[in-house]
């Protein structure tokens, strides 16, 4: 009876430890399965990772082929622009000499007016040759500022008396608002002249007869603010975002207006201020509501300022 019990009591201890041997043995399968499966996910990661690395390699090797194909076709183009505004200029030289000449003897009324036009042809000419060249200066660096000292309330009367007359052939009331007191600037004079005409310019393109162009100066703490309103055609507020980029123009302004410019002067504008170290920028209420165009530069010659342009 005590050695049945025993048999039974072995039988049991061997059959518990076969049991766990078995579970153990099945247990290190289970693991060394799992362990192959997860090495092999992780070898086909690595792989893919390899061939999207791969595939990143190339696209970069690409874009920056393709990079460089765009640096090098837009010096083409900005040297091309640059000899043809070159070229072009003298001929545009005689044209005008010759037609001057012309016009100042010619008895014919019809005769003088046609030499009259061709007059005025020739000057928008040279306008946008004059564009289409400091626009191909600026984009390659090429164009100097010169800094000098004068008074800006002198230079915007000296342009004020300029387009006077320009105005009121136009039909547009342009009045200047003085300011009491003469501010004297280091700046580039020339070439903020350039820019206050386009301003002008512009805004006597856009506003019909009747209506109103204000010149306006201020100054603040360390620099001036110009300020040029009308009561013209105005903007929205994509244009306002992208007129000053190149080649782009007011969708309020006439057919045959467009095709007088470029669309590059206000981009001319912006690089020559922000070469000043300064700030040029437009507001609107909308189309049919006018807009100010407004530039600031620092009172010393690119000093820095803070602009509020609320």
């Amino acid at each position: 009876m005590l050695s049945d019990i025993l048999i039974i009591i072995l039988v049991a201890a061997l059959t518990f430890i076969f049991v766990k041997f078995i579970c153990q043995k099945r247990k290190e399968r289970a693991v060394l399965s799992a362990h192959s499966k997860y090495i092999e996910h992780i070898e086909n990661i690595r792989t893919h990772l390899v061939k999207r690395i791969k595939a990143l390699e190339d696209t970069v090797e690409s874009l920056s082929y393709s990079n460089n194909e765009l640096t090098q076709t837009d010096k083409t183009k900005s040297k091309f622009m640059s000899m043809v505004a070159h070229d072009l200029r003298q001929p545009l030289t005689s044209i005008q000499g010759y037609a001057s000449l012309l016009e100042s003897s010619a008895q014919n009324p019809e005769d003088k007016q046609i030499l009259t036009n061709i007059l005025n042809a020739s000057d928008n000419m040279n306008h946008l040759m004059r564009d289409l060249s400091d626009a191909a200066m600026l984009k390659s660096g090429n164009i100097k500022l010169e800094p000098s000292k004068f008074v800006i309330n002198d230079l915007i009367d000296q342009i004020y008396n300029q387009y006077a007359i320009i105005a009121q052939k136009r039909k547009v009331v342009f009045r200047k608002v003085d300011y009491p007191i003469e501010v004297t600037v280091t700046a580039d004079r020339f070439r903020i002249s350039q820019v206050l005409s386009n301003l002008i310019n512009n805004a006597l393109k856009f506003t019909p007869e009747k209506g109103v162009v204000e010149l306006r100066l201020l100054k603040e703490e360390n620099h001036i603010v110009i300020f040029v309103s009308d009561s013209g055609a105005g903007l929205v507020h994509l244009e306002r975002v992208k007129i000053f980029e190149k080649f782009q123009q007011s969708e309020a302004l006439a057919e045959e207006l467009r095709k007088l410019g470029w669309g590059l002067g206000l981009s001319i504008a912006r690089d020559i201020i922000e070469a000043h170290n300064g700030v040029i920028d437009a507001d609107s209420a909308g189309l049919g509501k006018g807009s100010v165009f407004w530039f600031a530069i620092p009172i010393e010659f690119k000093a820095v300022i803070r602009v509020n342009t609320k």
